[in-house]
């Protein structure tokens, strides 16, 4: 009996939680395949303990300011490296099996192979970096990473991406032709659509803002809590509840405010269905996963225009987009929205429209698999 054709899946770490997700769909749509999945750190690296010695000093050296300076382990950039690089490829041409075709979650790496159609799923560039109004914070990277990075791309048969905002960066800043991208957006990890989640929700007395986020600053979080208080001080009726974050993080809770910490994917799913309104005032955002479930749960989002968040925020119908670190104009979407339930209700409606056909796993995982297909002529 013949052995099953195979697919390799390589990723590095959780993705934001989306690897399970992505090896899942990829089980589904390609039945007939083996599906072989590889972490990267744990499977290539750590199985070499020269390339793993090797790995962790290049990071130290070409990250000083992340690592020396005790804000990063060296952990998280072991992959960029070029010493990680080089065992991938050794690891690739040891190999015993050629796939029908690989994928890659995240760019910061280079897993493809010779004759091997390959597949890039990622949700952001370096470059991309620039191409935000606020700037207070770009990422480390060693002299040659933009040309490293770029092979990255170039060696792929098509870079499947989470956003317009990644693909426009992907062609304009490493010259990747615009046929060779696809945007195939990101799924929703904590919910699916659910039509009567909005019945828990109440059209009178204080409506609920919720925000969910690890990274307090970059995610605007002390704009959105100055928003709140201007419209306190107005006597909106508005409370804000905090996902992610503690109270101690935030440095505080001003009237209002309820920051409910680390919590999991059970927790977000009640925080979602009790709130009446998402709020995520970016300085920075590729794509956020929580925006996905904030539409597949039907609430109106006020969101701020930068990165990926365009494609997931129609202003004026579904929510509204304000510009970054503004709490006054943050405050008078907010308002708009909290005062008028009607309002509410329609931009709700829109969002679980468009999460329902674009921001579901089920929706991503079709577009990727149609989008390999049309690429490898053996499926």
């Amino acid at each position: 009996m013949s052995k099953p054709r195979q697919i390799l899946f390589i990723k590095e770490g959780s993705f934001s939680q989306q690897n399970p997700f992505v090896e899942d769909f990829l089980r589904r749509h390609f039945p007939s395949c083996e599906l072989r999945v590889v972490d990267i750190w744990r499977d290539v690296l750590c199985e070499s303990p020269f390339a793993l010695l090797a790995t962790m000093a290049e990071a130290l050296l070409s990250h000083p300011k992340s690592t020396l300076g005790k804000m990063q382990s060296p952990r998280i950039y072991a992959s960029r490296t070029r010493a990680a690089w080089k065992r991938l490829k050794k690891w690739r041409a040891d190999m015993s099996w050629q796939p029908v075709f690989s994928i890659q979650t995240q760019s910061l790496f280079d897993a493809s192979h010779p004759g091997v159609p390959h597949f890039v799923y990622t949700d952001h560039t370096y470059k991309a970096n620039f191409r935000y109004e606020v700037r207070t914070f770009v990422p480390e990277a060693p002299m040659d990473w933009v040309e490293r990075e770029r092979a990255i791309y170039a060696n792929a048969r098509c870079c499947l991406l989470t956003s317009s905002f990644c693909r426009n960066s992907i062609v304009e800043d490493y010259s990747i032709p615009l046929e060779n991208t696809a945007v195939v957006y990101c799924g929703a990890n904590a919910c699916q659509p659910v039509t009567n989640v909005r019945l828990q929700r109440k059209n009178g007395g204080i409506v609920k803002v919720l925000f969910v986020g690890l990274e307090w600053k970059r995610k605007g979080g002390p704009e959105l809590v100055e928003a709140v208080k201007i419209l306190r001080r107005r006597h909106v009726a508005v409370e804000l509840h905090v996902a992610g974050v503690s109270e101690r993080e935030a440095g505080g809770a001003p009237e209002g405010c309820f920051f409910h910490g680390r919590v999991g994917l059970d927790r977000v799913r009640g925080l979602l269905a009790a709130s009446d309104i998402f709020c995520l005032p970016s300085r920075r955002e590729p794509s956020a996963v929580v925006l996905s479930e904030a539409l597949v749960s039907g609430l109106p989002i006020v969101a701020t225009r930068v990165g990926g968040t365009p494609d997931r925020v129609v202003d004026g119908k579904n929510g509204f987009l304000v510009p970054p670190c503004d709490p006054s104009v943050l405050a008078e979407a907010i308002e708009r929205l909290a005062g008028d339930a009607g309002l509410r209700q329609r931009m709700g409606n829109a969002s679980e429209t468009l999460g329902r056909r674009h921001f579901t796993w089920e929706a991503v995982g079709a577009k990727v698999a149609e989008e390999i297909r049309k690429r490898v002529n053996s499926l």
